[in-house]
């Protein structure tokens, strides 16, 4: 609950406006902006071509510190028409502790107008939230090697990821990465 206080010059006086929900005013806000964002980029865009990204995963919980998971995606591009790729990835996740975690992928990606890839990846994450407190951090460091199957070439990164959410209400929890 909030009080707002208005102050006019007719008569001097003082109006106060109780039971002003400021939460509901920042998911109005909120809302509005996203509406009016979205209409003039709609606006501008040409949809002459689009993609499909369509996947499915499977995460098992091994014990408290270790999980598993399986990915496969398929991905199409030219307006659902062609494959682009397709791909595989199986991870091995070790939590460390309530911030700290640790995880390993493989990833076999098949493209049929290019060469097939094998992919590694290392990734370290943190965590970061306090309780009753609605902003949460998140960070994740990745090493990532990439080796091309038919011609042998080897790509190697080092990717970092950044994330801040905000937790609004039960429904919405807007984020930036």
């Amino acid at each position: 609950m909030a009080f707002f206080y208005f102050y006019t010059n007719t008569f001097n006086t003082f109006y106060v406006i109780n039971n002003v929900n400021i939460l509901d005013m920042k998911l109005r806000l909120i809302i509005s902006i996203a509406v009016f964002s979205i209409l003039f980029t709609v606006k501008g865009q040409k949809p002459t071509d689009f993609e499909l990204w369509t996947g499915a995963s499977v995460k098992l919980k091994l014990n408290k510190r270790f999980k598993v998971d399986v990915e496969q995606q398929v991905r199409f591009n030219d307006t659902i028409s062609s494959l682009k790729k397709t791909f595989t990835e199986l991870g091995l996740k070790y939590q460390m502790n309530k911030s700290i975690a640790f995880k390993v992928n493989y990833r076999f990606v098949i493209r049929p107008t290019k060469s097939n890839q094998n992919r590694i990846s290392l990734d370290a994450y943190y965590h970061w939230d306090k309780k009753k407190f609605p902003l949460s951090f998140d960070y994740r460091l990745r090493f990532q090697n990439t080796k091309n199957s038919i011609l042998g070439e080897n790509f190697t990164y080092l990717r970092n990821k950044l994330s801040l959410k905000y937790n609004l209400t039960k429904l919405v929890d807007p984020s930036i990465a």
